[in-house]
């Protein structure tokens, strides 16, 4: 569940908190697009500076750092997988740090990216505003999930349930009390929800008002120009086969 911490939104007042999301999900689809068409560890390697500096200028390293800590187990079995494949140290930290890179797209984006805003940036562009208003309420659950279920995995333990000891199916059973409760606080908050959107008229009518729009400035141009001639650059490399004088893995 620590995992998951990299997903929600710290508000913030830092010059990617401000950059307009469609900007940001540009620049964030072109480096995952980047990641995933090149398993190259200089590529890779730069795309996770830039990510670095993103993060340090929201100022969400800690958050995001917190979240990496819930990815070591995965992180040490794709390293082992590749050591028991390849057997090379080079392979298993350019795999490993393709993962990283691909998690860390998504997370710098949510971090700094508000729900109200990414809601209302997937309208303008044309989404209609159900499909938009399920989205950002996924988005909004999955932080809401996570600490719910380490409040319950907290009380629980408190209470003497210990989870570390037994066999592998012993231990499993044990996480029954605090998935159940988890489950139902779950469906509870979701009749919550439904009575509020019923009780504010949502769906009334096929085209919802807004009081704030949200509009492009220089910086997010700028921002969306570089995302575009970094996706046109990747699909050309890619398509073209062009060689690139990298460490081959």
């Amino acid at each position: 569940m620590m995992a998951l911490e990299g997903f929600r939104f710290r508000r913030g007042e830092s010059f990617i908190h401000r950059s307009d999301p469609r900007a940001k999900f540009l620049l964030s689809f072109a480096f995952m697009m980047m990641a995933i068409a090149f398993v190259k560890l200089e590529f890779l390697l730069l795309i996770f500076t830039i990510q670095i500096a993103i993060l340090a200028n929201g100022r969400c390293l800690k958050d995001w750092l917190r979240s990496l800590k819930g990815l070591i187990p995965l992180i040490i079995l794709i390293i082992a997988a590749q050591l028991l494949v390849s057997w090379s140290w080079v392979s298993a930290a350019t795999y490993s740090l393709r993962f990283v890179v691909i998690t860390s797209t998504m997370s710098w984006f949510l971090l700094t990216t508000s729900p109200d805003d990414l809601g209302l940036s997937l309208e303008q562009v044309g989404l209609p505003s159900d499909i938009s208003f399920a989205f950002t309420m996924a988005i909004r659950f999955v932080p809401v999930i996570s600490q719910e279920f380490q409040s319950v995995y907290d009380a629980q333990r408190s209470r003497g349930l210990e989870l570390e000891k037994g066999s592998f199916i012993q231990r499993i059973r044990k996480y029954v009390p605090i998935i159940v409760p988890v489950f139902i606080e779950t469906i509870r908050r979701t009749y919550e929800i439904a009575d509020a959107m019923e009780v504010r008229a949502f769906g009334a009518k096929p085209k919802r008002t807004r009081l704030n729009t949200l509009i492009m400035r220089p910086s997010d141009w700028a921002i969306s120009l570089i995302a575009v001639l970094l996706l046109v650059g990747t699909v050309c490399l890619y398509l073209f086969n062009i060689k690139v004088p990298l460490i081959n893995v």
